[in-house]
């Protein structure tokens, strides 16, 4: 990293690397496209390339500085319809890093259909790499319905695991759930 007080002079950040490539599950390349300053948070914008597959996204990454206690809230998972019945994969999910945090919960919210019979089931799963996932649940929990409403609900979970990802059920068979939205809140 460099940073510059007039834009054009750069200087070379002697705490490189300010971010561990390997702190970045499936992570082959970035590089910083912008950053934005609210103290205490430093919000760092990046083209991040993959490993397991081709093309670049837009990855933000938010920095704390070590000792100061935060609060931050990013929504996970965000879907569109889920059939009746159906069940989501991991890859729809954004990985929430623990390795910093005290606490964690998750807040759910889903839009059912006026003919809903039953609500979702999240699962949470672990990792300790970011790459590879249990295959079984670390914590799951369910979401009642009230059809034609939308029903929003917080769970508080412990910290153990390095990384989680979450997988949505929908637990009527009859009917699809019109939008589910998951946002994890993530302290230190």
């Amino acid at each position: 990293y460099a940073y510059s007080f007039d834009g054009y002079n750069f200087i070379k950040y002697p705490g490189n690397p300010v971010i561990d490539r390997a702190k970045i599950p499936d992570c082959s390349a970035l590089a910083e496209v912008h950053h934005l300053i609210e103290p205490p948070y430093i919000y760092v914008f990046h083209t991040l390339r993959y490993i397991s597959r081709g093309g670049e996204d837009l990855a933000v990454q938010v920095l704390v500085p070590t000792g100061i206690p935060f609060k931050i809230s990013y929504p996970i998972l965000s879907l569109e319809g889920v059939e009746a019945g159906g069940v989501g994969e991991l890859k729809n999910c954004l990985p929430v890093s623990l390795e910093h945090a005290s606490t964690l919960a998750l807040t759910t919210e889903c839009t059912y259909s006026r003919d809903a019979k039953a609500g979702v089931r999240v699962h949470v799963r672990s990792s300790p790499d970011g790459l590879d996932y249990d295959t079984v649940d670390l914590y799951s929990f369910d979401v009642d319905y009230k059809p034609g409403k939308t029903v929003r609900k917080t769970v508080g979970l412990k910290t153990e695991a390095k990384f989680i990802k979450v997988i949505v059920e929908n637990l009527d068979s009859e009917n699809a759930i019109p939008r589910v939205n998951i946002t994890a809140t993530v302290g230190g």
